[in-house]
């Protein structure tokens, strides 16, 4: 009842022609992309994350899912790891082709998903699962 982490806002996307992006939930979004045609070509989604709790403070995870795994690398960068009550940051989402499709269109929907972890004003930063960067699939 007392902590409440939020998308909130409207996401911002790099290129409204290839990229949609949304908001499910409180702890949800996606974007859908399609329309990259070279190796190599990047868009973006940006969302904001408030934290709306009275006092509690919040150490944030952020993790995607990519429905095309063969032509499309997802990364997300969050701008702060952890927020005080009534503060809020945004995350980055990357969609890269990173390969360049013969003949067809090739397209993917994301997940986009953000867990909270309440703290103690003054613990931030010390939740096991914090993270500021995720990769989808792993790629090296």
């Amino acid at each position: 009842e007392n902590f409440n982490v939020r998308f909130f806002g409207t996401p911002v996307v790099s290129d409204g022609a290839m990229v949609t992006a949304s908001i499910i939930n409180n702890q949800e979004a996606t974007m859908n992309v399609s329309g990259l045609t070279e190796k190599g070509q990047k868009i973006t989604a940006t969302y904001e994350i408030k934290n709306e709790s009275g006092d509690l403070s919040a150490d944030l995870k952020i993790a995607t899912t990519n429905s095309n795994k063969e032509y499309f690398i997802i990364s997300s960068k969050l701008a702060k790891t952890s927020l005080v009550a009534g503060e809020d940051t945004n995350v980055v989402v990357t969609v890269e082709l990173i390969k360049t499709p013969i003949n067809e269109s090739v397209s993917t929907n994301i997940g986009v998903n953000m867990t909270a972890m309440p703290v103690q004003p003054g613990e931030e930063g010390t939740s096991v699962d914090i993270n500021d960067y995720s990769q989808t699939p792993d790629h090296t």
